[in-house]
């Protein structure tokens, strides 16, 4: 049951989509969909998949309570925290700084969980020094060549 309460609050999300996509007020001389043709897609293919998904469940009529609460403990857990820190950190630190934090600890967590021991300090600078190139890299790709504004720490 709570799979299928989840699953309708996820569905807020497209629905809301949705109805903002269809305020978008366009002419359509030139292109009959318009701008707002690609997320309305989306939005519907994501409410299909819901909608698939529920069907599914409650088809399949057995206690998958165990298996969806299991999704939330352990590695995948550790994760998905480690994820909601980014997605606070980025509000702050800029995406220099929370990506290249983000992937070093990431990284160094999955190994650990993978080989059950630490990373010497050699390897781990290594990557760390290869990460951070990395976050450095791709803000400069954004910012140059595709001209998006990634987030800047709030001290800029």
């Amino acid at each position: 049951m709570s799979q299928i309460i989840f699953l309708l609050v996820l569905a807020i999300i497209p629905v809301y989509g949705i109805f903002e996509v269809s305020t978008y007020n366009v002419t359509t001389l030139d292109d009959p969909v318009g701008p707002s043709g690609f997320p309305m897609v989306i939005c519907i293919f994501i409410l299909i998949m819901i909608s698939i998904q529920i069907i599914r469940i409650i088809r399949k009529d057995t206690n998958t309570e165990a298996q969806f609460i299991s999704l939330f403990k352990g590695t995948p857990g550790s994760v998905l925290l480690f994820l909601i820190g980014y997605i606070v950190a980025i509000k702050y630190l800029g995406f220099v700084i929370s990506t290249s934090v983000f992937t070093v600890a990431i990284r160094a967590f999955l190994n650990q969980q993978k080989t059950h021991q630490r990373e010497n300090i050699k390897s781990l600078v290594m990557n760390s020094i290869i990460m951070i190139a990395f976050s450095i890299g791709m803000f400069y790709l954004f910012k140059g060549l595709v001209h998006i504004t990634l987030p800047l720490p709030i001290w800029y």
